[in-house]
């Protein structure tokens, strides 16, 4: 009888335990860590966006390199213009008690006709 209710509340324990392990798993936080934003034209006409994303694991970053392509992105977008009122943005969502992070960079501004 005494190991019967024993085991029940162990079970019942593991089974909490793994409640929280998989809801806290499911929740994310997400950060806006910069906005810029340059002058914006009065002749807004041709409207271009860029994003590009990276997922770290423990927060270990070894380079930035989806940052340029967000600007190679906008470059071939508007070859033959002049980019302007550009705005950028770089969030970060973090899942898994922050364990793994997504950084997104996005950005988006106007190309003029030289």
């Amino acid at each position: 009888m005494y190991y019967a209710k024993r085991k029940e509340k162990e079970v019942k324990l593991q089974n909490t335990i793994m409640t929280l392990m998989l809801t806290s798993s499911l929740c994310a936080c997400t950060t806006l860590q910069s906005v810029s934003l340059t002058q914006i034209p009065s002749k807004r006409s041709n409207r271009v966006y860029a994003e590009a994303d990276k997922l770290i694991f423990l927060g270990l970053n070894f380079d930035n390199r989806h940052v340029d392509q967000v600007k190679n992105q906008l470059v071939s977008k508007c070859r033959k213009g002049l980019l302007t009122g550009l705005l950028t943005k770089t969030e970060n969502h973090f899942y898994l008690g922050a364990l793994i992070y997504k950084s997104k960079v996005t950005a988006s501004g106007f190309c003029l006709k030289k």
